[in-house]
């Protein structure tokens, strides 16, 4: 006389069990074979901006623009500059660039920070705050966007009676 008994687990088979964990399996390979091509081969940029100061008086002179690539994919970078907030406008530091960057490759642009601060208060009469958004403009079109700076008008004001007393002497 032969007896066939199941093992049951939670009302299933063990044997069923283990068909739903293979299945599962099955599907998450799947589909990390199929984006993965994606995320390990696209451009990655780190956008940033930095200061230079006339010394010994650390008076604002220039204000940088930076973009690094950080992927594994060359990308060629077009332009460089700064969204001016929520305005939906930005000025141009350095456009019209034709340089691939390989990985660990940058370019920077500078903008003296006189003219800057003349034209956006020239623009902007009203404006007490501006946020200024350093981005990097890759040849398809995709912007890569850093850290905001927030300047103030007076902090602006500030810096140009510095600037224009410095050039004086």
């Amino acid at each position: 006389m032969l007896i066939v008994s199941t093992v049951l687990f939670w009302g299933l088979e063990v044997g069923s069990w283990a068909d739903w964990f293979g299945a599962i399996g099955t599907i998450l390979a799947v589909i990390v074979a199929v984006l993965a091509p994606y995320y390990v081969n696209r451009p990655k940029v780190k956008t940033s901006q930095g200061s230079d100061y006339y010394t010994p008086s650390i008076t604002l002179r220039n204000l940088r623009v930076k973009a690094l690539n950080v992927g594994r994919v060359p990308i060629k970078i077009t332009d460089l500059g700064f969204n001016i907030g929520n305005t939906g406008q930005h000025f141009g530091v350095q456009e019209n660039i034709s340089e691939y960057l390989q990985q660990n490759d940058d370019v920077e642009g500078n903008i003296n920070a006189a003219a800057m601060i003349i034209s956006l208060t020239g623009k902007f009469p009203n404006k007490k705050m501006f946020v200024l958004v350093p981005y990097a403009r890759s040849s398809q079109g995709k912007y890569y966007k850093g850290k905001p700076l927030k300047y103030s008008r007076k902090q602006m004001d500030k810096d140009l009676d510095e600037i224009s007393a410095l050039v004086a002497q």
